[in-house]
């Protein structure tokens, strides 16, 4: 499936003071708008957004672990641990104290402690990974309601492929692109443990990066991570 190439990037400048991006068309609608006319056509695309997703996860880098170009790492946790490590110290930062509440920022510091426990080393190879494969970011022909593209892979790398997971039901959960994908692998005891952690840093991620946080979707996440932990690790 078509992942459009970029053509050029401009940073900003005084003569040209803002940022723009160019980068290949592909045609189609965001499958987030798209009504699919029969459970038969919605099935078939759900089994090629699944398939497409496997075999960009069945791609791996024998140099471990990290961001597309490096630098990599040996294990997972060697690699994630530095990424969420930035987040931690920047969330402490005194201006997003003003914002973060007391008990979101204590399923923070929870699960920044509980790193090694919930991320134990392992061999599993790395994966490529999209890191935002939702609905939003997927393209349709409105005609034949066939995949044409996935666009926004904001952090692609090499990853942990569960990563990519709690993504799939933003936007379109009625879809069960989750659950079609679990239908293809196996999971383990603390697989839900792990899914919630990516699920509830990642917002962390996005406020830090953009600013925007709102406390019952926060609230929501960290209560099911807490949970998580609470059966997983106590």
């Amino acid at each position: 499936v078509k992942v459009p190439e970029v053509y050029a990037l401009h940073l900003y400048t005084d003569a040209f003071p803002c940022e723009a991006l160019s980068m290949e068309y592909i045609p189609g609608l965001n499958a987030s708008k798209i009504e699919f006319p029969n459970q038969q056509l919605q099935r078939r695309f759900v089994d090629v957004v699944v398939e497409n997703l496997l075999a960009w996860h069945a791609v791996s880098n024998p140099h471990g672990f990290g961001d597309l170009d490096g630098p990599f790492y040996p294990t997972w946790p060697d690699y994630f641990e530095r990424r969420i490590g930035s987040y931690h110290v920047r969330i402490h930062q005194d201006r997003h104290k003003k914002v973060v509440s007391g008990y979101v920022m204590g399923i923070i510091e929870r699960s920044w402690a509980e790193l090694p426990r919930i991320f134990p080393k392992t061999r599993r190879p790395s994966s490529l990974v999209h890191s935002d494969y939702n609905a939003w970011n997927m393209l349709v022909d409105p005609l034949t309601y066939e995949l044409t593209g996935v666009i926004d892979p904001i952090d692609a790398g090499w990853s942990d492929y569960e990563i990519d997971l709690f993504h799939l039901p933003n936007c379109r959960p009625e879809l069960g692109l989750l659950e079609r994908y679990l239908q293809e692998i196996d999971v383990d005891e603390p697989f839900w443990l792990r899914y919630n952690f990516y699920r509830f840093w990642d917002d962390v991620k996005h406020y830090l990066r953009m600013g925007w946080y709102e406390e019952e979707r926060f609230r929501g996440y960290a209560q099911a991570l807490e949970t998580a932990m609470d059966e997983c690790l106590d």
